[in-house]
């Protein structure tokens, strides 16, 4: 286990093994828990946290806050990539002396083999709040909300380190606790949950949540990480001084091997998804396909180049597309169309039923797509001309997730959809990605099952 987690590497040539699924389990946790909340020696102890965020701001904290994510290029660690200077300005310019903005901690973390945000929660909550709190006193903020699923309570000792801290520092931090759905941790949702709506569900946008959040209020709401990030830039500057930024922050990421086990890993925004998988002594292969981003990524082959390319290349300029930092490996002589039926089944499950994509095109395109697999009836154009249509149509993104799963597989194993429609496919089907769900969440309920 790597404790030196947040410490200043200027010259970081591989990605960092954190910790691993074969250490002593804590319940539905994929790594052991330590028993303090906090872990020793990865920063200061509670009588000292309370001075960190008073160290910003004795004329215009919002500035230096600002100036501090735009020196350091901190940009959104939930997937989407949107910078985070930009973010908090945004809320800003909709607050006021008498309308206060809120601060809220998406920790929600709903793609089910994502373990980041837990890992943070788990090691680094003081480093998760301290930046959630040094936005707060930058805006002049009201309150902190940090919202995590419901089963995240099983986790000893959350609600009582966020109070111990929250008396500690002196500002307001509550915990909200949500339904472990993926649609749940999309932001509207989150605002939703804060505002004890009893179900939390996407709502169409605009107004953005920097305009009207958590009670109408503007929020500024990000990932879990984003505010770990930020926090540790501000330790470090108050070390070293603020000279060359060149060494950028590095990104959390979930793997899961082929062979069963499941690391969480740091690694360098100059560094590619191969590099990650060499020091899992798991180079990339033939053997093998992999899924990039997760739910809301693509299927790769191992020779593909882009699986070289730095992750902080955006797909738009042909980089991989890290998203949220999940990354799983199938082995190639199983049949990954049954994965990515399971998975797209899931997600159609997945809907908040609000809209005709999610609730009438996911279960469409999971259908057709199952009796392809089976060697039944299904067309796979039929398949790809109804993604084409519920692209970028529904209220949240959960339809693009399908979409992209979808026609990444048609691109990445046209071979073996071939096989599927000829009937002549003979790949075992290994239920790799129904084993993850049951592993890490008490098995899958699909179809009633």
């Amino acid at each position: 286990m790597r404790t030196e987690f947040f410490e200043h590497e200027k010259t970081l040539k591989f990605p960092l093994v954190l910790i691993n699924r074969e250490d002593s389990s804590c319940g539905y946790l994929p790594f052991s828990r330590r028993p303090q909340p906090f872990i020793h020696g990865a920063g200061p102890q509670l009588g000292e946290l309370a001075a960190f965020p008073r160290l910003l701001g004795v004329r215009d904290p919002l500035s230096e806050v600002v100036a501090l994510a735009q020196r350091w290029d901190l940009k959104g660690r939930g997937g989407a990539g949107f910078p985070f200077a930009l973010k908090l300005q945004a809320v800003a310019e909709s607050s006021s002396r008498l309308i206060r903005p809120a601060v809220v901690i998406n920790a929600t973390e709903s793609e089910p083999l994502s373990f980041k945000d837990r890992f943070l929660l788990t090691y680094y909550l003081d480093l998760v709040l301290e930046g959630a709190v040094l936005c707060a006193r930058a805006l002049r903020g009201t309150c902190v909300y940090l919202v995590t699923h419901d089963d995240t309570e099983r986790s000893s000792g959350l609600m009582e380190s966020v109070k111990r801290f929250s008396k500690v520092v002196g500002v307001k931090i509550e915990v909200v606790l949500t339904p472990p759905a993926l649609v749940s941790g999309q932001e509207t949702s989150v605002v939703a949950a804060v505002n004890g709506e009893s179900k939390p569900v996407p709502r169409m946008q605009p107004p953005r949540v920097s305009v009207s959040g958590v009670r109408g209020r503007p929020t500024l709401l990000s990932n879990a990480e984003t505010y770990a990030r930020l926090s540790q830039a501000n330790r470090i500057e108050r070390r070293d001084g603020t000279g060359d930024k060149s060494a950028s922050l590095p990104y959390l990421g979930t793997v899961h091997l082929k062979t069963g086990e499941s690391y969480i890993v740091e690694v360098d925004s100059s560094q590619s998804v191969s590099d990650i998988f060499d020091v899992l002594r798991a180079p990339l292969n033939e053997s093998s396909i992999y899924l990039v981003g997760g739910y809301f990524g693509r299927w790769f082959r191992g020779d593909d180049q882009r699986m070289r390319t730095p992750i902080s290349v955006p797909k738009k300029d042909q980089g991989i597309g890290f998203g949220g930092g999940l990354l799983v490996e199938v082995d190639r002589q199983s049949c990954l169309g049954g994965e990515v039926a399971f998975v797209s089944r899931w997600l159609s499950q997945q809907s908040a039923l609000q809209c005709g994509p999610c609730k009438h095109g996911l279960p469409q395109v999971a259908d057709e797509f199952e009796r392809l697999v089976v060697g039944k009836s299904g067309d796979i154009e039929k398949v790809l001309r109804w993604t084409s249509q519920i692209r970028g149509r529904g209220g949240c993104s959960l339809p693009d997730s399908v979409c992209d799963l979808m026609e990444s597989f048609s691109e990445t194993v046209p071979e073996e959809i071939r096989a599927h429609q000829s009937g002549t496919c003979q790949l075992p089907y290994l239920h790799q990605f129904e084993g993850l769900h049951g592993s890490f969440h008490g098995g899958p309920n699909l179809n009633g099952t």
